[in-house]
Formats: C-alpha cells, structure tokens, sequence
C-alpha cells in the first residue's frame, strides 16, 4: 500500500510533464527561402499576438528587421476553425520552435487540437 501514492504522484509528474512539452503535429519546411535564423524573434511576436482576438480563417502577422541587415522574419499565426480565439503564447512558442529547430529556411507548424497554424517566413528583404 505504500507504493500505491508514489506510483500515482509519478504518473501525475510525468503526465504534467508531457502536456507542457507539446510537439508540433503538423511541421511543413519551406525550401524555396532565404536561411536565416529567426529564433530572437520567436517570444516576442507569441508574447505580442496571445491577448488578441483573432476571428475564424484569419491571420495576425508581424514583421521583424534583422537580424541582419536588409533581412527579415515574418511570423503568422491563422485561426483555422470555425469561432474566434486567441492564438495562446505556450502553443505559439512550442510551434514556432519547433519549426527552428528543424526548418532552416522557414515553415509552419500547428499543435494537434489547436486552433492556429504558426508561420515563420525568413526573407531577404526588410520589412
């Protein structure tokens, strides 16, 4: 019987520890962009987009200079269901980080059961 909680506070553990570190379900690279690493840009456009409202099948996007010069890194975040909501700053960042560490030249990324697909397109051109 002692063993009995123990077993049950590590299922919770490792249970709050997997829904915390979601993953991106659908994570599409692009090829046809400019590499550049747009990583320093990531928590500020999640940060900056989360309290918006964003109505069904439309897109909130942001453009960021750099970070070299001439370059930029566009980020989008479309609401692909039906009812408006917000695009929520952990899936935002999960996402977009996930599509970093594996897509040199940009993609896009959207956790399963959430409603926003997140963009990030490098480009060779400033904002």
């Amino acid at each position: 019987m002692l063993f009995k909680p123990r077993t049950h506070l590590l299922g919770l553990v490792l249970f709050a520890v997997s829904t915390i570190h979601a993953q991106t379900d659908d994570l599409t690279c692009f090829d046809h962009r400019a590499s550049l690493d747009c990583s320093s840009f990531i928590s500020n456009f999640c940060s900056s987009v989360n309290p918006d409202t964003v109505g069904p099948d439309n897109t909130i996007s942001w453009c960021f200079n750099g970070p070299l010069a001439g370059k930029s890194c566009i980020f989008k975040a479309v609401n692909t269901v039906s009812t408006s909501g917000s695009p929520g700053e952990p899936a935002c960042n999960t996402a977009l980080n996930d599509v970093t560490a594996t897509c040199p030249k940009g993609g896009s990324g959207q956790l399963s059961g959430h409603p926003f697909k997140f963009t990030l397109t490098p480009s060779n051109e400033p904002c």
